[in-house]
């Protein structure tokens, strides 16, 4: 995720939040001054949208963009890091999450001297960043302290979760409700305490009910708890082969319904795993998809989830972007996805990023290699997949290979992709928006003036 040429991921969640109540963390000391990065190198790795026209995205790991009643205004630093953080402090923004008129964002500032990792936490009310804050939290009782690590909602209601560490004994979780702007006190999660294993991510449906991934992920083992109306129910474990060298992605649809895909060592081939009526199944292969084949993102709404990746020609010369969808369960066979447009070749494609906003209505996006600037997206309607199109503007803006790292769509079909292009050489991050399929123009996201 820190990477200078950034790594897929799988598609953010939505959230929404309130300004932090004081009550709950405590404040980072000094006056309003920014740390220092590495150089820049601009990609859209994160994107989060909470209504139409209001979206949120992550630029280089380090600056944040909104947008606001359609418009996306100029990359900002993260307000109100203190004064204390010296030149050789790196600041990295982990996660956002967007939901209805609220966005949420958690990272930390990395000290040379001494060396240590600062988490910090901030809101944004309407477009409108507050001042960061430590992402330490107060009020479980016990000595020992706790901090949040990722969050999720669905519409106004949102879930805030971390792990706390007492001064003797084993972490466990803790969790923190939004409801409509107001924050709950943190309370800990009943049934589990985190040994080896660690909190991962939690996905919540527009139904409200969320979902918490646990795992050892160098041990390869994962599980899920859900809540619903602030009751937890049992952990599930996923069950899992032996991996080794993988990379996951974890979403959720609808209560019980959840995805889980890998990325193995190319041996066995990607699997892919679908939580039904309340009981993982174990992972599986998609069939009609070979061993060197690459998942890059996974989306589920609804009833139903869908991967997105890479599918190998037979004779290995190019490759073509895939989809596959899971239907009552199951996962049906992969499928490719054409392009359009004038001197398009058979292949060369590649399936980057995917979104839905109801069962059966996605976005994806990717990239192709036959041309300058050229990146796709393409809209499932009612379970049936069109062509992949060009991204209108995107070749004016860059003159290199372009391609997606995240999409994200409302419930309502409002989209908002984000990525890199290469222009005069130097990577650029960009943005497209657009509802339920019909794109404005591409535009550049710059970073905030220098000094």
């Amino acid at each position: 995720m820190f990477a200078t040429t950034p790594v897929r991921r799988a598609t953010v969640v939505a959230l929404a939040v309130a300004v932090l109540s004081p009550a709950l963390v405590t404040g980072l000391a000094g006056a309003a001054t920014q740390p220092s990065n590495s150089p820049f190198s601009g990609h859209v790795g994160t994107v989060s949208c909470g209504s139409r026209g209001n979206c949120a995205a992550i630029l280089s790991v380090t600056y944040l963009a909104t947008e606001r009643n359609g418009r996306w205004g100029r990359a900002i630093e993260v307000p109100g890091l203190g004064a204390r953080y010296d030149v050789g402090d790196q600041v990295t923004i982990n996660f956002l999450t967007c939901g209805i008129g609220y966005c949420l964002a958690e990272g930390g500032v990395y000290e040379s001297d001494p060396s240590r990792f600062v988490p910090f936490i901030l809101s944004a009310r309407n477009g409108t960043w507050s001042k960061a804050r430590s992402a330490i939290v107060h009020g479980l009782g016990k000595p020992g302290s706790a901090t949040i690590t990722h969050a999720a909602c669905a519409g106004e209601n949102c879930l805030v979760i971390g792990t706390y560490m007492p001064q003797t004994g084993l972490q466990s979780p803790f969790y923190i409700t939004v409801r409509r702007g107001i924050w709950s006190k943190p309370r800990t999660i009943p049934g589990i305490v985190l040994g080896s294993d660690v909190l991962l991510q939690v996905s919540c449906a527009p139904g409200g009910a969320c979902t918490l991934l646990t795992g050892n992920v160098p041990a390869g083992s994962f599980a899920t708890t859900s809540e619903t109306a602030g009751r937890w129910g049992k952990t599930r474990p996923i069950p899992l082969p032996q991996l080794t060298d993988y990379r996951y992605f974890f979403s959720c649809g609808s209560p019980g319904i959840c995805g889980f895909a890998v990325n193995t060592d190319f041996v066995a081939g990607p699997m892919v795993d679908i939580e039904h009526r309340g009981t993982w199944r174990g992972l599986r292969d998609i069939k009609g998809l070979p061993a060197d084949a690459s998942i890059n993102g996974l989306a589920c709404a609804g009833a139903s989830c869908v991967v997105i990746g890479d599918l190998p020609n037979l004779d290995e010369s190019n490759q073509w972007a895939f989809v596959a969808d899971s239907r009552n369960g199951a996962w049906g066979k992969p499928m490719r996805i054409h392009q359009t447009g004038r001197g398009v070749a058979a292949g060369n494609a590649s399936g980057d990023a995917v979104s839905c906003f109801s069962a059966g209505d996605c976005i994806a996006g990717g990239s192709r290699s036959e041309r300058a600037g050229a990146a796709w997206l393409a809209r499932q309607r009612n379970g049936a997949w069109g062509p992949g199109v060009a991204v209108p503007g995107l070749r004016e803006i860059g003159g290199g290979v372009a391609f997606f790292l995240a999409i994200s769509c409302t419930p309502t079909g409002y989209c908002t992709a984000g990525g890199q292009v290469d222009r005069s050489g130097r990577a650029r991050g960009f943005l497209v928006s657009g509802q339920d399929g019909r794109w404005r123009e591409a535009r550049l996201i710059s970073p905030p003036p220098a000094g």
